[in-house]
């Protein structure tokens, strides 16, 4: 009825226009989350990645999914951030820029969508509102410690690659093709994402890319193998040939 679709609900202004608009759009997605389970290509995935037991993973999602698939938190990088972590909506004017667990969320009116009643505020200052842990569109209030830490770890991770260690092979899943989209591209002979603002441009030149997708599946070059399949589907595919 608002004729809002997600790029205008996802904007950080309505916590400050219409807060209980805001925080509805983000307790039904939070709610959402939290009841859906990873289909069955996580665990192909895992058990895939579990094979050399020295993965990474690289997700635009907010999910969570990945960690509730039982993958180590500890090798996952959420280029966005998370819907399961808070952060404070004024963290110029907040005495730590840290980021907290999301734990109860408001309720919904059921007729308008927004959230009553009271809304989450910050653990630190105490005075302003509280919003996702999530980089929205045209976000510029984005605390991005947590996201800065698991980039850092991943870059360490590509830095410690050897020869030793074998061929690099990156299963890309769905990556689409907008600006803002971490899939990869092969220009003059090197991969990087096609995105330059996650700054964490690898630039590698000696990878097999398979590329899962349904709609987006070109082949940049003779070392990239393409499935114009689904996610799931498509790692069936591979669960088949790889682990049968």
């Amino acid at each position: 009825e608002l004729g809002l679709d997600y790029p205008a609900l996802a904007s950080p202004r309505w916590y400050k226009e219409d807060p209980g608009l805001a925080w509805g759009f983000a307790s039904h997605l939070i709610a959402l989350y939290r009841d859906v389970e990873p289909h069955q290509g996580f665990e192909i995935l895992l058990s895939l990645c579990q094979l050399k037991k020295n993965y990474f993973i690289v997700t635009s999602n907010v999910d969570g999914e990945f960690q509730k698939a039982g993958f180590d938190p500890q090798f996952i990088y959420e280029v966005h951030g998370t819907v399961h972590r808070l952060q404070c909506t004024q963290p110029k004017k907040c005495k730590k820029l840290e980021t907290w667990p999301t734990k109860d969320l408001p309720k919904i009116d059921p007729v308008s969508l927004k959230a009553v009643g009271d809304l989450p505020k910050c653990v630190n200052c105490k005075k302003a509102l509280a919003r996702i842990n999530v980089s929205l569109f045209g976000d510029y209030d984005h605390v991005d410690i947590d996201t800065r830490s698991q980039k850092e770890k991943f870059l360490n991770w590509m830095r410690s690659k050897s020869v030793s260690d074998g061929p690099l092979v990156v299963i890309e899943l769905g990556c689409g093709v907008s600006e803002h989209s971490i899939r990869f591209e092969y220009q003059n002979q090197v991969w990087r994402p096609r995105s330059g603002e996650w700054k964490m441009n690898p630039n590698i030149s000696d990878i097999t890319l398979i590329r899962i997708n349904p709609l987006h599946y070109d082949c940049p070059n003779d070392s990239t193998i393409v499935i114009p399949e689904g996610a799931l589907s498509a790692l069936r595919m591979l669960k088949n040939y790889i682990l049968v």
